[in-house]
This record gives structure tokens, sequence and C-alpha cells, in this order.
């Protein structure tokens, strides 16, 4: 029995590798999910951009929270909003939750539970301008930010605040 011969053009050569290549690529760059890896590692240079007192249109566009993604952004997903009176506070999530087992009491015995533990976001706090929207949850553009937080994986990577600045 013979082996089959196979012919090969350069051409197509070079195209498959070049495929095996842009696929390892979008391996690397995806496998810890939506946004890529090079998005998320660009978050804390936009951070160096904050200002204290910003107006919260401007941070929000300067974090990339208003956009995908693929199109500068960054593509968090806003989580909760809460606070009350002069200010509240909103968290967003760049990459997917995960489910960890951690040590914990259930009717006072150790027990091992499966919690949602986040992997990546935001935390924002803002001030508002306006006493007459201090009884309302509305956000207004004009808000000003004081506080933010990006973590990644249980560390604090980049932070804005009144007393240290944007580092």
């Amino acid at each position: 029995m013979r082996i089959p011969h196979l012919r090969v053009s350069v051409r197509a050569l070079m195209a498959m590798v070049a495929a095996v290549a842009i696929a390892l690529v979008t391996f690397v760059e995806f496998r810890q999910g939506i946004p890529s890896r090079s998005v998320v590692r660009g978050i804390p240079a936009r951070f160096e951009r904050l200002e204290y007192g910003m107006p919260r249109a401007e941070a929000l566009a300067i974090l990339g929270l208003d956009r995908s993604w693929l199109r500068g952004g960054i593509s968090a997903i806003r989580g909760m909003t809460f606070g009350k009176y002069h200010g509240y506070s909103e968290s967003y999530s760049v990459r997917p939750d995960r489910i960890v087992t951690v040590d914990a009491k259930v009717d006072g015995k150790p027990a091992r539970v499966q919690i949602l533990q986040p992997t990546g976001g935001l935390h924002l706090r803002f001030d508002r301008d306006d006493p007459a929207e201090f009884s309302t949850m509305r956000t207004s553009d004009s808000d000003r930010i004081t506080y933010a937080s990006f973590y990644r994986d249980g560390r604090t990577l980049a932070e804005l605040s009144r007393d240290r600045g944007s580092h």
C-alpha cells in the first residue's frame, strides 16, 4: 500500500502557519474572558489620567466604561449602585466571577462552601453637586469622582483618592 503524496505550495504553507499563529494569539489573549488580556492590563494606565473631583461623564469616558472593548473601552458590566444623601458608589465587573471553595461555619460546624469570587473590577465613588438630587438615586454627569480603585485577583492595582492622587 502506497502512502499518498501531498503537494503543498509555499503560499498554502504560509497561510496555514499564519492561521495557527493567529489562533494561538487569540487563545492567549482571550483565555481569561472578554475583554482581552491586553485591555485589562491597560486599565491602570487609564487611572493615571483620572483626577480627583473630575466630572462623572469625563471619568467614565477616560475609564472606557461607556464603550465596548472593540471601540476602545473596557466592556465593564455595571454591578451595583448604592449610597444616599451627598454621594454614591458604583461597582463594575471587568472579568467574569469564578466559583471558589472556602472554609466557613454552617450552623456552628466547619464546612466547605462554594462562593462566587470577583476576579476583576472597578469601584467608583462620586459626590453630588446638586443638593436637590440628594434624596434621589439618579446619577448626573456633573457628579464629581472622589475615589476609584481597580482590582484583579484580590489585589488593588490602581487607586485614585484625595490623599494619594492616582497610582
